[in-house]
């Protein structure tokens, strides 16, 4: 994908109804000369864009920073976009024109490309088309607190002197609706690589289904990101294993996995494709290691 983003007022996608309240609080106030003034639709719309610009924007070279945009400024320029999207499709294009909408646009692309980082975690996926990641949709990036028999697993699946370094839960929100926003495209992600780290890490991906994947990654930035790309999106780590993860998956079932008893150890089951939400996998795109559990009742004889 690409990182070079642009925000185009997209009027298919869920909005919602034309909001008001204070501008301090992050509503739009309109002064009672503007009340009282009989207002077109698209007249109603540009006064709001014009009304967001006049909050003095953050700037950084001459060009909007949305990452210094403040919650209220980000609610007032959604609801400028919802009233919008309210206008029939001919009010819409007229609107389109406008020099005032136009700049107002140029302050909702640097508002989309501010939600596609994650500041506490450094998780960043600034690296993918409009397409794949619309500028509405914003990444929200929560620690991830394994239960003990997820840890146990995970423990096993990286083997003798293998570490889990973090995991996070990583979904996105529909700005527009405040809905749960799925991907239908894959998505490049990465994530910051501790500083200690001294050797090439591995990915770990805690399935929807239970599952647990280890994933190849490349470096990026000089080796400050691991980047990897991901269909599904649940929670994911940074590990580092003993010897590579071709030498890990060679491993035969059991050994250093710290297996308990037979049956609850995770093994190891090679390569299987990326099962994508309505699509075929990546198995051309990443190498993704897939470990299953084996039961009494489905594990074979030797």
């Amino acid at each position: 994908g690409t990182d070079n983003k642009s925000a185009s007022a997209d009027t298919k996608k869920p909005g919602g109804k034309t909001a008001g309240g204070t501008t301090k609080a992050g509503r739009i106030k309109l002064t009672e000369d503007e009340k009282n003034k009989v207002q077109s639709p698209m007249e109603h719309v540009l006064s709001m864009a014009k009304k967001a610009l006049e909050r003095d924007l953050p700037k950084a070279g001459g060009k909007y920073d949305g990452s210094k945009f403040s919650e209220a400024d980000r609610i007032v320029l959604l609801d400028v976009l919802k009233a919008y999207q309210t206008l029939n499709a001919a009010e819409q294009r007229a609107v389109d024109k406008d020099e005032v909408w136009k700049t107002y646009m140029t302050a909702v692309a640097a508002l989309g490309n501010s939600w596609h980082t994650d500041a506490k975690s450094g998780v960043d996926l600034m690296h993918n088309s409009e397409e794949a990641l619309p500028w509405y949709v914003r990444l929200v990036v929560d620690p991830y607190t394994a239960s003990k028999e997820e840890s146990a697993r995970i423990t096993g699946a990286l083997g003798e002197g293998g570490s889990l370094t973090a995991l996070y839960d990583v979904h996105f929100v529909n700005m527009l609706d405040g809905k749960e926003w799925v991907p239908d495209h894959i998505l490049v992600v990465r994530i910051p690589v501790p500083k200690e780290a001294d050797e090439q890490p591995i990915v770990v991906h805690l399935t929807r289904d239970g599952k647990i994947e280890l994933l190849d990654c490349s470096l990026a930035e000089d080796g400050a990101y691991a980047e990897f790309s991901a269909a599904e999106f649940s929670p994911y780590g940074l590990a580092s294993i003993e010897g590579s993860l071709d030498e890990r998956l060679a491993a035969p079932a059991g050994e250093d996995l710290g297996e308990p008893a037979r049956g609850h150890g995770p093994s190891l089951t090679g390569l299987l494709p990326w099962a994508a939400a309505g699509g075929l996998g990546l198995l051309a795109l990443l190498a993704l290691l897939v470990l299953r559990r084996k039961t009494d009742d489905n594990e074979g004889t030797d």
